[in-house]
């Protein structure tokens, strides 16, 4: 009788495991659904009302699909939910210590550009000929309906979004979640190769170990080796000695040199973080200037994703004052151009005065953005939401407007960051080698 209720109880037990396990899964999905929506959504201060109200049915809607999403569609839904503050700097993503940090990717690195759509940067073997193709449909889609599709999950302006869809695109899980591809299984993706004929691939996901990373989309740019990979890339364009000055020296975060050719000093600033090197930009930057016979500055800040903008603002409000009698400032910015670097233009423009011209294409973000905050990580899947609580006009200024930023008036960041002498970059120009800022520069001085 003992050994049948044991039994009997046993599979009772057994019984009970499917439901109670598939429970538990419903179970942290929706502490994490919720976490989002008290400790995030009141934090965020970017939120308009009808953005709010969004989110919260956003919230909703996944707290209904909790216990039936993969760990993958539920890091959709957080990154949607996000995109509803449509801010820019407001971002969900894997938390420093997930479990489901991705750790394959497609063996391409992909971009959008707007005369030509997705295309490929870069490729690993055996898909080396697919570099500088462009990208005509991923599994069986048009891959602008799959590109358009991930920028939803992005806020700011349609700039921003399409800088970082690519991304998504490549990484592993994302297809899959998004239901365009079955998890785990090759990739169909239709090409237009550089000869004009097509090709059908069906591209396995790698592991990413070995294969180098980079500290942001635009080092992709650059067909300079990565230099923790263990694998060449081919890249669309040539590492010769042809190479824009932009695309050289791609690893550095700041550089200067002269450039006798137009009579000038040329500086590139990519980042204003201090821990990347940003408080020797002005040691570097004035040992070239004092050193060189020079006429005109070129700033280079089409690269420029931000950071601290107080490790470079006293050096670029003075920069000015070394200019030659006669002398001009171009300031070229671009899509890349966000946050502490469309700061640093205002500062150096506003500084320069009518010795200054912007050149270039339109900026990263919109002029009124928020940013600064923190991020809080939910407790089961440890995917992160960051929040921000500083707002920033750089338009018309937002002095005694609630949560304005210090910064924005401590630091003259007020003034348009629309091209006077516009220069856009497309996916010919790249090809072809060209850098149409430099060669609008170049023009401009008559050279």
């Amino acid at each position: 009788m003992m050994k049948r209720l044991g039994v009997l109880m046993a599979a009772l037990a057994c019984a009970l495991a499917l439901p109670a396990s598939a429970q538990t899964l419903a179970e942290q999905q929706r502490e994490d659904i919720a976490f989002l929506r008290t400790e995030y959504l009141p934090r965020e201060r970017a939120f308009t009302p009808e953005g709010r109200a969004n989110a919260e049915r956003l919230l909703d809607a996944l707290d209904a699909r909790a216990g039936a999403m993969t760990p993958d569609q539920l890091l959709l839904g957080f990154q949607e939910v996000v995109a509803a503050a449509d801010n820019s700097h407001s971002l969900a993503g894997f938390g420093p210590i997930s479990a489901q940090r991705p750790t394959t990717r497609l063996p391409i690195v992909l971009a959008w550009f707007e005369d030509s759509g997705l295309v490929v940067m870069r490729a690993l073997p055996p898909y080396q000929d697919l570099a500088g193709a462009q990208v005509l449909e991923i599994a069986g889609r048009p891959s602008a309906d799959v590109h358009n599709h991930f920028t939803r999950y992005f806020g700011g302006p349609a700039i921003r979004r399409n800088i970082m869809a690519p991304g998504m695109i490549t990484s592993e899980g994302m297809l899959a979640a998004a239901g365009f591809s079955n998890a785990g299984e090759p990739v169909s993706m239709r090409f237009r190769l550089r000869d004009g004929s097509e090709a059908l691939r069906d591209i396995a996901y790698i592991p990413r170990a070995g294969i180098g990373g980079v500290w942001w989309p635009m080092r992709w740019w650059s067909p300079e080796p990565i230099a923790d990979s263990q694998t060449p890339w081919a890249t669309a364009i040539a590492n010769d000695a042809t190479l824009p000055l932009y695309l050289r020296n791609a690893d550095a975060y700041n550089s200067a040199r002269p450039l006798p050719e137009l009579d000038a000093v040329y500086l590139e600033l990519k980042s204003n973080e201090a821990d990347r090197e940003a408080r020797d930009f002005a040691r570097r930057a004035d040992a070239v200037l004092r050193e060189a016979q020079f006429t005109n500055i070129i700033v280079d800040l089409r690269f420029s994703k931000g950071g601290d903008m107080g490790t470079t603002a006293a050096f670029l409000d003075r920069l000015p004052t070394q200019l030659p009698q006669g002398g001009r400032i171009f300031v070229i910015v671009g899509r890349y151009t966000f946050s502490a670097g469309m700061a640093s233009a205002n500062i150096l423009l506003n500084a320069a005065g009518a010795r200054a011209t912007l050149v270039g294409e339109d900026v990263g973000d919109r002029m009124r953005f928020w940013s600064e905050g923190d991020s809080v990580c939910a407790p089961n899947s440890n995917y992160c939401a960051r929040y921000t609580t500083g707002l920033f006009d750089l338009a018309q200024g937002c002095d005694g407007q609630p949560r304005c930023h210090r910064d924005n008036g401590r630091f003259n960041l007020v003034g348009p960051l629309t091209p006077t002498l516009r220069a856009p970059m497309t996916w010919a120009d790249y090809l072809a080698g060209r850098d149409p800022s430099m060669e609008a520069i170049q023009a401009a001085l008559g050279r």
